[in-house]
């Protein structure tokens, strides 16, 4: 909370002296939205502790932040070129694997499969803005495609596996999902450090919240906390991103 009212503040003094761009005000609303499911759920958990509701407000609240991300990214995009056609396929795919795997995890049918389709909207724009921006090498989105398939068979395989056998498709998930957090935050964290185009601070930083999404709603424990932490840096260098491109 502290974190997103920092931002909110630091949005509205931007917008106060400098351009009101589309993308930064849709970024505005993601940040509103994520501020406003925070809150809520603070509030639902000191009035109903230990108390599970499978359908709440904040999940609505979550929902905007994710259309008003891809949002965000779809006043960038120029044209949609032929070759995003199969990065996009496979990200839908991608996108409906998880929401098989919530289902499965939860049995919260409406919820996974509004939240799955807004994801779809969300990271289809991330991809085409990132292919069109050349944020990522050609080899770079076929690494990224094997990992996204390996993890999907480690998780599946944890409904076949024996008991004894469970931990071992966790912890190698786990590594894959990790491993490409750390890469994405690292290429963030280096774009704005340095004197990257802003298409590419922009498109690395929502790269770092689409996935530690995708990471936070697989985890459980430790790695949910961390990457709890982490999510929060993502929308930090979302807002960096946002900064320098205006102040700039």
């Amino acid at each position: 909370m502290v974190v997103m009212l920092f931002i909110l503040v630091r949005l509205f003094v931007l917008l106060s002296r400098h351009e009101r761009t589309a993308t930064v005000i849709f970024f505005v609303f993601a940040i509103v939205s994520n501020l406003l499911s925070i809150i809520y759920w603070l509030g639902y958990d000191i009035l109903y502790p230990d108390i599970r509701m499978p359908f709440a407000a904040n999940e609505i609240g979550e929902w905007a932040v994710f259309l008003s991300l891809g949002a965000s990214l779809s006043t960038r995009l120029k044209k949609i070129t032929a070759p995003a056609i199969k990065e996009t396929i496979v990200t839908v795919l991608f996108v409906s694997a998880n929401v098989a795997l919530w289902i499965a995890w939860s049995g919260e049918w409406a919820q996974d499969i509004i939240t799955g389709i807004v994801l779809i909207y969300f990271f289809t724009n991330l991809v085409k803005f990132m292919k069109e921006s050349e944020v990522l090498s050609n080899v770079m989105w076929i690494v990224l495609g094997c990992f996204c398939v390996l993890i999907i068979v480690a998780n599946v395989a944890g409904f076949f596996v024996p008991d004894d056998l469970k931990g071992l498709h966790e912890v190698f998930a786990y590594i894959l999902l990790l491993t490409v957090l750390i890469y994405i935050i690292a290429r963030t964290i280096i774009s704005l450090i340095g004197k990257k185009k802003p298409d590419t601070m922009i498109g690395l930083s929502y790269a770092s919240f689409a996935w530690n999404i995708i990471v936070l709603y697989m985890s459980s424990g430790v790695i949910y906390q961390i990457v709890v932490l982490a999510l929060i840096l993502s929308f930090f260098m979302m807002f960096m991103s946002h900064e320098k491109e205006v102040r700039a």
